[in-house]
């Protein structure tokens, strides 16, 4: 396994493999997963991915934006519309994963609007989606739960897109030790993204 000053780098791959395993795809549809990786990575995704013909891996944030989109990909957003959302808000992602690996319990929330490609005829995967993504908490959860909620609008009041990083975390790190990677170099690293 590779190393750099940020943490463990993860092989293609094994990435690959831990993004199956955390999707419950197995080896008959490895073909479609092995496709949407190589999709996601022509568009732009991760945003620091290796050159054409180096050997090196995938780095902490890449692994995360990657674990991230194929989360969203699994809530039914398009492939460029999850790596817009990933990308665009990285900053504010970035930090959400951090507080988690910290301890903190953190849910990230999608606005109803994220979800909607009826108006996005865009084919850049840096074009902006404006703040699909809030924090949310155990209490605010609880408060949507008996309709005391206040939304920013009315779709929002009826349903909510939640992503508990904490249980995302939970389940990449013993998939990321399945494939060699130095999970406490990976948790440490993680912590430490600001």
């Amino acid at each position: 396994m590779d190393f750099d000053a940020h943490g463990p780098r993860v092989p293609y791959f094994a990435m690959e493999a831990v993004i199956g395993g955390l999707h419950g795809i197995y080896a008959e549809q490895a073909a479609a997963l092995r496709s949407r990786l190589k999709y996601l990575q022509r568009i732009g995704l991760p945003a620091d991915r290796p050159k054409r013909g180096t050997k090196t891996g995938y780095a902490v944030e890449d692994m995360l934006q990657l674990v991230l989109a194929f989360e969203l990909l699994a809530c039914g957003l398009a492939p460029l519309r999850a790596a817009r959302a990933v990308l665009t808000n990285w900053r504010f992602n970035r930090s959400a994963f951090a507080r988690a690996a910290r301890g903190e319990r953190v849910f990230l929330s999608m606005h109803p609007r994220a979800l909607l490609e009826l108006v996005d005829e865009v084919r850049d995967i840096h074009d902006p989606i404006a703040d699909p993504f809030g924090k949310i908490d155990g209490r605010d959860i609880a408060e949507w739960a008996e309709g005391r909620f206040a939304a920013r609008n009315a779709a929002a009041e009826r349903f909510i897109l939640l992503i508990d990083l904490v249980r995302l975390l939970s389940a990449l790190v013993p998939l990321l030790a399945l494939q060699g990677v130095d999970v406490k170099r990976f948790e440490a690293a993680l912590k430490h993204l600001t």
